[in-house]
């Protein structure tokens, strides 16, 4: 079953991406790679529970099943690190955790991380990529 869903999407996605126009990144466009972010639901309702958050209503509402590929969830395709980016001292996991909200975090012990450090900056709307590639 999860191989015909594969095959399926793999073919929307060839369909439609022949008659779609290039994306081209407006912003941070020195990347080198694109990352395939993917989620299983199983394994993110646990780490709630270990971490004693309280449960979204789907894990709540999640019931076993034999075919453990029906908690797969595709999360996005998501540029790797810009080569821009990483000249400022920005590591890989720093850029895929914060994004276009990532700011470097001073590398000398007298000074402090400021309050800025790591939020969101303005233009950041929702996620990096929304910016990235328009």
């Amino acid at each position: 079953m999860f191989r015909k869903d594969f095959a399926a999407i793999a073919l929307v996605l060839t369909a439609t991406q022949a008659g779609a126009e290039p994306l081209t990144a407006t912003r941070y466009a020195d990347f080198d790679r694109y990352v395939l972010a993917l989620s299983w639901q199983t394994g993110f309702c646990q780490s709630m529970y270990d971490r004693n958050r309280n449960e979204p209503e789907e894990c709540r509402l999640q019931q076993d099943t034999a075919n453990k590929a029906d908690f797969l969830t595709v999360h996005g395709l998501w540029p790797g690190l810009p080569k821009s980016i990483a000249a400022r001292g920005v590591d890989e996991r720093r850029w895929m955790r914060y994004g276009c909200a990532t700011r470097p975090v001073p590398n000398m012990p007298e000074v402090k991380r400021t309050a800025n450090a790591g939020r969101r900056r303005p233009d950041c709307r929702w996620r990096w990529p929304i910016n990235l590639i328009m």
